[in-house]
Order: C-alpha cells, then sequence, then structure tokens
C-alpha cells in the first residue's frame, strides 16, 4: 500500500504553493505535486499574480484614442485581427460608448 497523505495539493503554480505553505503552517503534512519546475506553468507568465488595485479598465476615459493605435499592433493588449464582421463592428460601438467617466 502506498504512503498516508495527510494533504495533497496538486499544481506547483501560486496558489498551489500558497496552499500548500498555509497548510504546512497549520501542522499539516503536506505533499505538493507539480510536474515541472514550480511556477513554470500560468504562474510563470504572471497569470497568478491579483492585483485588482493595479487594474485600469480597458475601456477606461481616453483609452480610445491609445486603442485605435492598438488595433494596428498584433503585439498590444487591444489587438483584433481586421475582418469584416457585423458584430465585432457592433461590439466596437457599444465599447466607444462605455470610453467614458460616467461608464466607468
Amino acid at each position: 500500500m502506498g504512503k498516508q497523505v495527510e494533504a495533497l495539493v496538486v499544481g506547483g503554480g501560486a496558489v498551489g504553493v500558497c496552499t500548500a505553505f498555509f497548510l504546512a503552517q497549520q501542522g499539516m503534512q503536506v505533499t505538493l505535486l507539480e510536474k515541472d519546475a514550480l511556477a513554470s506553468g500560468s504562474s510563470h507568465g504572471n497569470a497568478g499574480l491579483v492585483a485588482y488595485n493595479h487594474a485600469i479598465p480597458l475601456a477606461g476615459p481616453g483609452v480610445l484614442g491609445q486603442g485605435l493605435r492598438w488595433l494596428a499592433d498584433p503585439e498590444s493588449p487591444f489587438y483584433i485581427k481586421p475582418r469584416p464582421s457585423v458584430e465585432l463592428a457592433r461590439w466596437l460601438l457599444q465599447f466607444q460608448a462605455c470610453c467614458n467617466e460616467r461608464a466607468v
């Protein structure tokens, strides 16, 4: 029979490591399973960072001008591959309507 485990955490990303740490702080024997190096998955690309106080609404005031420049740049956070689309045109118009102080 295999080894008894008191707490098993699967995934060594930001959430998994913090969970394992917290459980160990509470006195539990923790086993952390990770197929690769710790924080090498989505946490490696900063996807595990939660910083609500640093989040700027994409549809914030003044973003529209910058957004138009970003639309043409495939490396930008607002790039949309150009294509003829009624749905996309409708979405862009709705997005434009949200780019003001009242809507944010």
